[in-house]
């Protein structure tokens, strides 16, 4: 993967260019978005189907109440409390790089563990439904030779 191997890749792949902007290409770029900006609502404005997004707005603080007509204060008191710092877990003393591969390796070897007593809760179903047959079949032939007799 050296020169040899970008050139026959070619430059041209923009995901792998890295290009500074002066002021003048900034400049540019920010008529150029504007420029847009204005055509997309010339057309919108021009356009008889668009139907623009209902404005945001927020509850009223005060409302009629329906009992008896008059007005009631209402507030709501419902603002996210920020949520605390997560702790960290890691014992003090420990190498979090070790502590984050121990916490893998007891992960895989769960999802292992797991997986094994699945395998076997599965066999042990097949087994019961395989003796309920057999039990339904023997009470098939049991009851058909009492009413023959």
């Amino acid at each position: 993967m050296g020169p040899a191997h970008a050139a026959s890749r070619g430059i041209h792949d923009r995901r792998l260019v890295v290009t500074t902007m002066t002021r003048e290409d900034l400049a540019a770029l920010r008529t150029e978005l504007l420029a847009d900006l204005a055509a997309r609502q010339r057309r919108e404005s021009e356009d008889p189907f668009y139907d623009p997004p209902p404005a945001r707005q927020s509850p009223p603080l005060v409302q009629k109440s329906a009992g008896n007509g008059e007005l009631t204060y209402s507030t709501r008191e419902n603002a996210l409390a920020p949520a605390p710092e997560p702790a960290d877990d890691t014992p003090d003393g420990i190498d979090p790089i070790l502590f984050e591969g121990i916490s893998e390796a007891l992960a895989l070897l769960r999802g292992d563990i797991r997986r094994e007593f699945e395998r076997k809760l599965a066999k042990r179903d097949a087994e019961i439904a395989e003796l309920r047959g057999k039990l339904d079949a023997l009470s098939a032939t049991r009851s058909s030779r009492k009413s023959r007799a």
